[in-house]
């Protein structure tokens, strides 16, 4: 299962691009240490329009750089492992069915999502997450 590939990382990894994968074993319960579950960047696009879509969440126009740190609190809440930020939000663009749309804000030209009300008959958040 891809969720258990993680890299093996120390001091100057970060930098290096022959860091060689793994598998870790499960979560050792004993000392306390937790995973991060991986899922695709568009399981993260759904789960962001659910998010936003929900009872406090948010529609309507939301800069790119909002949306980025709402992406942040979302994979947070879910204990997701974080996908490449391009990768979702091309995702979150198909989801949401509108082209690549900028905005004058405070005089700076910025990139925002209109993000639509939500549709009867989705899945609560909850149904994502499990």
């Amino acid at each position: 299962m891809l969720g258990f590939m993680r890299a093996k990382l120390t001091a100057g990894d970060s930098q290096r691009r022959d860091a060689p994968f793994v598998d870790e074993p499960a979560p050792d319960t004993a000392s306390g240490t937790r995973y991060l579950e991986w899922k695709p960047a568009n399981e993260h696009a759904e789960a962001l329009l659910r998010w936003l879509q929900g009872p406090r969440g948010r529609i309507g126009t939301i800069s790119a750089a909002d949306l980025q740190g709402i992406y942040g609190d979302v994979i947070t809440a879910l204990e997701w492992e974080p996908a490449p930020w391009q990768n979702v939000s091309s995702s979150f663009r198909k989801l949401i069915g509108r082209p690549k749309e900028y905005a004058q804000i405070k005089r700076v030209r910025t990139c925002v999502y209109r993000v639509p009300k939500a549709a009867s008959g989705k899945a609560p958040l909850k149904a994502i997450a499990a």
